[in-house]
């Protein structure tokens, strides 16, 4: 039950949004809900999220990680156990 509540925490997490890091926007959107990447480039190019789209789309995979005593999103460029995937566009 717990990778279940893992899997519904990351679909809800995941749902397609933008953080702004050193200058630079970053956006992120689950690749099992957009598994091809030019739908993900349609998703994030096509919703405001880029003035001008995305320069460039990569899959990377989320993952839990025990942060100070509180569970956070840590994301790697290779797939590990307990792992999902997402497109990140910048």
């Amino acid at each position: 039950m717990k990778n279940m509540n893992t899997l519904l925490h990351f679909m809800r997490y995941f749902e397609p949004y933008c953080i702004e890091k050193n200058g630079e926007r970053i956006c992120y959107v689950s690749a099992l809900e957009y598994p091809d990447e030019n739908e993900a480039l349609e998703v994030l190019g096509g919703n405001g999220f880029f003035a001008h789209g995305p320069k460039k789309v990569i899959l990377r995979y989320a993952g839990r990680k025990n942060v100070d005593g509180e569970d956070q999103w840590r994301l790697s460029d290779e797939q590990l156990p307990e792992t999902f995937p997402v497109w990140e566009a910048r």
